[in-house]
């Protein structure tokens, strides 16, 4: 009996074993081409190639005004978010001395050009009192330039010495010098500096603590910049020194610990903003320093002038008098324009339409030269700007269309075209980049300064080509080609050449197809396998 069944079971997986190989045989006969194999009819149509990127909306002009010179703000005409025009005024100075040098300067020239009149008409007789004029006139602006030169180098001189003692008091603290204790899992808390440091001295302050029959049960030693010694008070600040330094512990001070107070603290988080504008107060006083001296300058020459014109004018021919007086005119008229200059220099301008976006400065401040008072920015022109990575850039070119769209706007698309290409990388998280700034077709109100954007920018288009999926291709040792499907249902190798690769899954075929084939765009390899056995 259980040779029966044993018999049985043989005689089922071989019936089994026919019946796959009949259903393979028939299913080959039946179509040729297995029903899981995808496949497509060569088509001509449209390939293009996109590189895709995040970038953000800028103003296409952007600036952060400032004064040539200092002085003392008088009128703010507009403020954050103001609209304005090419032209319009923004900021005044204080311009009681420029305009007194204006109309001094103004007042010279007149007179000079009255002496010149007269040697022309051949009027002589007034030459005398002219030139005498004039020479009273340049000693006059002298005298108020030496003036001016004394009243910028004290006030610029007070800026930088407030710029100074910012950087050098603000933020002070103490610091546990022993590492291991303040990387450790105890507390430390470390004592509160108060007080205003009024040494121009620079350095560090060493606290030590020690215990000692004081209240607290601590005294501390100072070295440093200054010795001395004081009991530790969690109460009341105790003195550091005598340059104006207090210091007071905590309740839970730890004692036999080691403190330093850096002066100034380049640890504090203040400290570089502190540096640039103590370093920009002293780039301001030098340049006011040097335009009032220049101005000073400009005074002696002019009254040396007038010297050597009335000599001229007591003993010289007619003639040569009339050349020199020309000279003199020139001179004055320079001399008017450039007051002229530092008179207009007492005024800020918007330089050209936009959108004030801050203002830093206030009625009555004294304002430094260089320092910003106004930002403005372009209004209704805005630029995008994307980084490339140098494995796309060599794909960009100048006047590329793009297709923007803003995560504020849903199903909104925009156009915008390639503008500029930074010849420079710049590194930015490691990864090297390029620059490219894209300008938008149209202008709408919509787009707005800051807003980060989604850029497809096209590289390259080819329209009514032949092209077919890009995972329809293979290639080989020989080539690279399609399987193409026969009327008959048989599957043959058709050898192509590619041409542009779009981003969008397709491919440009240059030769091997006409367009209307029926192609395998999709098999797996047992697909593969079966067809081709």
């Amino acid at each position: 009996m259980k040779k029966f069944f044993k018999k049985k079971r043989y005689w089922i997986i071989a019936l089994i074993i026919i019946g796959v190989v009949a259903w393979w045989f028939l299913g080959r006969a039946d179509g040729g081409i297995p029903d899981s194999v995808e496949t497509g009819v060569v088509e001509r149509g449209e390939v293009v190639e996109v590189v895709s990127e995040t970038g953000f909306v800028q103003a296409a002009q952007s600036v952060d005004m400032a004064f040539e010179r200092g002085g003392r703000v008088v009128e703010i005409l507009v403020e954050a978010g103001d609209e304005v025009e090419a032209g319009d005024v923004l900021v005044k100075l204080d311009g009681a001395s420029a305009s007194a040098d204006l109309s001094s300067a103004y007042a010279r020239l007149e007179a000079e050009q009255v002496r010149l009149e007269e040697l022309l008409a051949g009027a002589d007789a007034n030459s005398l009192a002219v030139t005498e004029s004039s020479v009273v006139s340049a000693e006059t602006a002298l005298e108020n330039a030496k003036r001016n030169l004394e009243e910028v180098t004290a006030q610029q001189n007070q800026l930088v010495a407030n710029a100074e003692k910012t950087l050098r008091t603000s933020g002070l603290q103490a610091y546990l010098v022993d590492g291991e204790r303040e990387n450790s899992d105890d507390s430390y808390t470390a004592p509160t500096v108060t007080g205003v440091y009024n040494s121009d001295e620079e350095g560090v302050y060493t606290i030590e603590l020690y215990n000692s029959g004081a209240p607290s049960g601590s005294s501390y030693r100072v070295n440093g910049l200054e010795g001395g010694s004081g009991s530790v008070s969690t109460v009341n600040p105790t003195p550091v020194g005598t340059r104006g330094l207090f210091v007071q512990f905590p309740s839970n001070f730890a004692p036999r610990t080691e403190w330093e107070i850096p002066i100034p603290n380049t640890r504090s988080a203040n400290y570089l903003t502190n540096l640039n504008a103590y370093n920009s107060a002293i780039e301001g006083r030098d340049i006011a320093i040097a335009t009032a001296e220049s101005a000073v300058e400009t005074a002696e020459a002019a009254l040396a002038q007038g010297q050597t014109q009335l000599t001229q004018v007591s003993g010289s021919a007619r003639d040569e008098r009339i050349a020199a007086q020309r000279a003199v005119v020139r001179q004055m008229q320079a001399a008017v324009e450039s007051a002229e200059v530092q008179f207009d220099n007492m005024t800020l301008i918007a330089p050209f339409s936009g959108v004030v976006t801050n203002t830093y400065t206030e009625v009555g401040q004294i304002v430094s030269a260089t320092a910003p008072a106004v930002s403005l920015i372009s209004k209704g022109q805005y630029e995008l700007i994307v980084s490339i990575s140098e494995v796309d850039i060599a794909e960009i070119s100048k006047d590329d269309i793009a297709i923007v769209e803003f995560d504020a706007y849903d199903d909104v698309k925009f156009t915008a075209r390639v503008e500029r290409i930074s010849p420079n990388a710049i590194l930015v998280d490691g990864v090297r980049v390029f620059e490219v700034t894209l300008v938008f077709d149209d202008t709408d109100e919509r787009i707005i300064d800051g807003l980060s954007a989604d850029i497809d920018i096209t590289t390259a288009k080819r329209e009514d080509v032949i092209s077919v999926t890009t995972r329809s291709i293979y290639e080989d040792a020989d080539g690279k080609f399609v399987r193409l499907i026969t009327p008959d249902e048989s599957v043959e190798e058709v050898r192509v050449t590619t041409g542009l690769r779009g981003s969008d899954g397709k491919t440009e075929i240059v030769s091997g197809l006409s367009g209307g084939e029926t192609i395998i765009t999709f098999a797996t390899e047992n697909d593969i396998a079966q067809i081709e056995n």
